[in-house]
C-alpha cells in the first residue's frame, strides 16, 4: 500500500512539473505596426500595475536620454512566445511604431505566468494607450539604430548567397558572371570621377583656356568675406532662442490660505494649517520664468527648498474664466520623475459627453538641477487644435503637488494665476497672505 502511494505521489509531482514547464505566455500583435516591448525593465521594478503613478513613471522611463534600448520587436500580424519567465505577474511595457506618426502609443500591462492556467495568449492593440511619446525623444532616438540590423539582414543574406553561388560556379562560368558585389563595384567606378589627374583637353583655334580655380584658402580675405562680421553676429543673435523672462516671484513667507487634499476617500479643501506636507522639499516655489518664441514655450521653475521625487507642478490651462467651468488641459512638470530624470506630461479631459479622455502624453524636454527646472515644449508637437482651442486670452493656474505613495494622498498648493500674455512682459510678486 505504501509503495502504491509513493508511486502515485511521484506521478502527480512529475505531472505537475511537466505542466508547469509547459506554461507559457504568447503575445499576438493584432496591428499593422511593429510592437517594440520590454518585459520587467529594471527601471520600473518599483512600479505596480494599477498605481496612479504608473503613467508618470513610464513617461519618465521613455523620456530618459540613454543609449540603452531594451525593446525587442514583434512584427505586425505575428505572435511570439515568451520563455523563461518565472511564475507570477510580469510588467510588459512597449510602443507601436506607427508609420508616419510623430507620437507613438505606449501600452503597459501585466502578463501572468501561472502553472495552473497553462498557456496564456495576449492579443495586442495600440489602444487604449497609457500615453504617447515622441518618436525623436528620450530612449526612442535609438529606434532607427535598433531597426537597422533587421533591415540590413536581408541584404547580408543576399550577399552571402551571392558569394556561395560564385564559389560553387565553374571557373569559366564565374569569369562570365562575376558576383554582384564586383558588378556593383564596377558600376560605381564608372559613375564616380577618376581620382587621377586628367590630361588637359585640346583647345580649338582661338579658344581661351579655362580660368584656373584657386583654392578657397588661397583667396585673399577681403575677397572671401561674403558679409561684414557685424551682419554675421547679428544673424547669430537673431537665431539664438530667447531666454525665459521673469513672470512671477514668491515671497519666502508666502503661504496659501487653503490647500486641497485628494485621496481614495474623496476631495476636500482645508486650511493650510492642516497640511501634512506644506514647506517640505519642493512644495515651496521661489520664481517662475517663461517665454514663447520661435514656436517654442520655455519655462523655468526655481524652488526655494530644492526639488523632490514626490513633488510635481501643475499648469492648469483655462481658455476662459467661466464660473463653474473646469479646465480641459493640464501640463504636469516632474523635475525628478525617476532616478533623477525629469518628464513633462500633457493631460487632456474628454471633449464632451460620451467621449473618452485622451491618453496622457510626454511632451517637451526637461532638465533639472537641485533647485532649477527648465522645460522646452515645441508648439508644433502639441495635439492639433489645442493652441487654437485656448482662445485669445488663456490663463494658467500654477500649483505644486506633494504625493504620498504609501497613503495614496495628494496635497496641492496654489501659487498664482498667469495670463499667457504675461510671458516675457512683466514680473509679479506674491506676498504673504
Amino acid at each position: 500500500m505504501k509503495s502504491r502511494t509513493l508511486v502515485l505521489a511521484v506521478l502527480l509531482l512529475a505531472s505537475a512539473l511537466a505542466f508547469a514547464e509547459g506554461s507559457t505566455v504568447t503575445l499576438q500583435n493584432q496591428e499593422s505596426a511593429t510592437f517594440w516591448f520590454s518585459v520587467d525593465p529594471k527601471e520600473l521594478s518599483d512600479v505596480a500595475i494599477g498605481s496612479r503613478q504608473l503613467a508618470e513613471k513610464v513617461a519618465a522611463f521613455f523620456a530618459e536620454k540613454t543609449d540603452q534600448f531594451p525593446f525587442r520587436p514583434l512584427a505586425p500580424d505575428s505572435q511570439l512566445t515568451l520563455e523563461g519567465l518565472a511564475e507570477g505577474p510580469h510588467l510588459l511595457v512597449g510602443f507601436f511604431d506607427v508609420e508616419g506618426a510623430n507620437e507613438l502609443p505606449v501600452r503597459a500591462f501585466a502578463v501572468q505566468v501561472d502553472a495552473g492556467s497553462g498557456d496564456r495568449f495576449y492579443a495586442l492593440f495600440s489602444g487604449p494607450a497609457l500615453l504617447s511619446v515622441p518618436r525623436e525623444g528620450g530612449r526612442l532616438v535609438n529606434l532607427a539604430r535598433a531597426m537597422a540590423p533587421a533591415e540590413a539582414a536581408p541584404a547580408a543574406e543576399a550577399a552571402a548567397t551571392a558569394v556561395e553561388t560564385a564559389e560553387a560556379m565553374p571557373a569559366e562560368q564565374a569569369e562570365e558572371h562575376p558576383p554582384k558585389a564586383e558588378v556593383a563595384a564596377v558600376e560605381v567606378a564608372a559613375v564616380e570621377p577618376a581620382q587621377t589627374e586628367a590630361a588637359p583637353a585640346e583647345l580649338a583655334p582661338g579658344e581661351q583656356p579655362p580660368a584656373e580655380q584657386v583654392p578657397v584658402e588661397q583667396v585673399p580675405v577681403e575677397q572671401a568675406a561674403a558679409a561684414p562680421p557685424e551682419e554675421v553676429v547679428t544673424a547669430a543673435e537673431e537665431a539664438a532662442p530667447a531666454e525665459p523672462a521673469p513672470i512671477a516671484s514668491f515671497s519666502p513667507t508666502y503661504s496659501p490660505v487653503v490647500f486641497t487634499r485628494e485621496s481614495r476617500g474623496g476631495f476636500t479643501v482645508l486650511p493650510i494649517s492642516q497640511s501634512r506636507y506644506w514647506e517640505e522639499e519642493g512644495t515651496r516655489l521661489e520664481s517662475l520664468d517663461g517665454t514663447i518664441g520661435d514656436g517654442t514655450l520655455r519655462l523655468s521653475l526655481k524652488s526655494a527648498n530644492g526639488f523632490s521625487h514626490d513633488v510635481s507642478y501643475f499648469f492648469y490651462l483655462f481658455p476662459s474664466r467661466t464660473l463653474g467651468k473646469e479646465n480641459a488641459t493640464t501640463i504636469e512638470l516632474l523635475p525628478f520623475a525617476k532616478e533623477g530624470v525629469g518628464a513633462c506630461v500633457l493631460w487632456q479631459k474628454s471633449a464632451g459627453a460620451g467621449q473618452s479622455a485622451a491618453p496622457p502624453r510626454v511632451i517637451g524636454s526637461v532638465s533639472a538641477s537641485k533647485d532649477v527646472c527648465d522645460v522646452e515644449i515645441r508648439l508644433e508637437t502639441l495635439p492639433a487644435g489645442m493652441v487654437a482651442d485656448l482662445g485669445e486670452d488663456p490663463s494658467i493656474d500654477l500649483c505644486s503637488c506633494r504625493y504620498d505613495a504609501q497613503s495614496g494622498v495628494f496635497e496641492e498648493f496654489y501659487f498664482t494665476t498667469i495670463q499667457l500674455a504675461d510671458f516675457g512682459s512683466s514680473t509679479r510678486e506674491t506676498s504673504t497672505r
